[in-house]
Parts: C-alpha cells; structure tokens; sequence
C-alpha cells in the first residue's frame, strides 16, 4: 500500500541514522485484489428460458451503470466492449473497461466477461504504450461481474 521509491544512501553520508516517509499509494487502497477476475474472462450462464433480448437488455443496463460509453455495441454477435474509464492519482492512472461476448455453440445461453484493468506512471508521455496489466481492480468495478451474473441468472 506504499509507492515503491529508490533512495541512494552513499558510504560518505556521516549521518548513522537515515528518515525516509513512506508515502501511501492511493491506487493501491482504492482497489482490491482480484486475481479471481481482473484480465480475465469469466463464463457466465444466462438463466434458462431467459431470451437474447432480455439478457442484451440486462447486460447494457448493468455495464452501462459503470461504463456509460460503448466503444462496440453489437447485439447480432452478441458483443459489448466499453471505453476506458480513466482514474488518474498521485502517482499512477489506472484505467478499466468491460468486454462481454457472448459463447457461441452452448445448448444454453452462455457469456464471457472480461473486466481488464491497467496501470500506467502519471507522468509517463508514451500513450497506450504506458500502460500495463494490473491484477487488481478498483473498487468502484469489483462488483461488477458478479452483478451481471446475478442479473442473468
């Protein structure tokens, strides 16, 4: 829960005691620890006898709650990507979407879920290149797979 920082502590330095402050790491106490979920897809069974429509209807209102814009919205293939909802702090910008594709060939209606989660430097200028898969997800989005799961079944 703390920013990794280096500090260079030289033979010459005649002080025998040295005071570093740890400082908190925001990003880190704002999310939580989902190896469960986070980058991964994560199968979700549609209630039997529920229709296409009605589980598309149930599945844009949820993700919709926490993601309002749809980067792909396409109901025939059964495939929802969001935008990326961006969290800058001190140090880092975290940013996180949802994809949801629906499993073709099942007897029974079936989707997967993926809520990705990354993490970049604030201050790095790279873009895209910056960011990297974070294996935790903020807590404004932990429950977001089970919700969806819940309201499909």
């Amino acid at each position: 829960g703390y920013i990794d920082r280096t500090v260079r502590v030289y033979k010459s330095t005649k002080s025998k005691t040295i005071t570093y402050q740890l400082e908190v790491d925001e990003a880190y106490n704002a999310s939580e620890a989902s190896s469960d979920f986070a980058n991964k897809s994560v199968p979700i069974d549609v209630k039997k006898g529920m229709s296409i429509d009605d589980a598309w209807q149930r599945i844009i209102y949820y993700t919709s709650e926490l993601f309002p814009d749809m980067e792909i919205l396409d109901k025939s293939s059964g495939w929802l990507r969001s935008t990326w909802v961006k969290q800058d702090f001190a140090y880092v910008t975290i940013r996180t979407r949802i994809e949801i594709k629906e499993v073709p060939g099942q007897d029974n209606l079936k989707y997967k879920v993926k809520l990705q989660s990354e993490i970049a430097p604030r201050d790095c200028v790279g873009g895209d290149e910056c960011f990297k898969q974070w294996d935790r997800v903020l807590k404004a989005y932990d429950q977001a797979t089970r919700d969806l799961a819940t309201a499909l079944k």
